[in-house]
């Protein structure tokens, strides 16, 4: 009777894991993919909305990874990285939440591949990704970023920062 009782309460905890990280990646990979759509139809390529004195809002094709990076490569090496990396990452970070029965870890496993995702989805679909989030300093730019770039490093430095909780402990 005991194991049957804890079998059940296992099953229960691991379903609300589950959830929370398919209700975070599907968060984050909708609201990655309306603001894309939305900055695609009020802006033209390279037209900009000056939001803050350190934003600007602006329509940018991205054929690379994450801020710009590996946009030269081609061939083998595209599909490596820009597709197959994606999809392990995302089946990697699922069994990872998944398996870890923490909500924490549950829900930056869902950030970071609702994230990749979102950008795999557009690569996939229109051979580019839409970025649009531009900060800078004066005459200094960081690369343009969108939603979903910014759960997959948020997601990341909340790793990092468990991790390093977890040495102190």
């Amino acid at each position: 009777m005991r194991s049957y009782i804890s079998q059940r309460y296992m099953e229960k905890h691991t379903k609300r894991y589950v959830l929370i990280y398919i209700f975070t990646f599907l968060s984050v990979f909708i609201l990655d993919q309306i603001t894309k759509m939305w900055i695609r139809n009020i802006l033209e390529p390279s037209q900009s909305i000056d939001v803050l004195p350190i934003l600007k809002i602006v329509l940018i094709y991205n054929k690379g990874i994450a801020f710009g990076m590996l946009s030269g490569i081609g061939g083998g090496l595209r599909v490596i990285f820009l597709e197959l990396l994606p999809i392990l990452a995302i089946f990697i970070s699922g069994f990872y939440a998944f398996k870890s029965k923490d909500t924490k870890i549950s829900i930056l496993m869902g950030m970071l591949s609702g994230g990749a995702f979102g950008n795999l989805f557009e690569r996939l679909f229109y051979g580019k990704v839409t970025d649009f989030f531009y900060f800078h300093i004066e005459n200094h730019y960081w690369p343009a970023f969108n939603v979903a770039d910014s759960a997959v490093s948020l997601s990341i430095f909340g790793l990092i920062l468990l991790s390093i909780k977890e040495e102190k402990q």
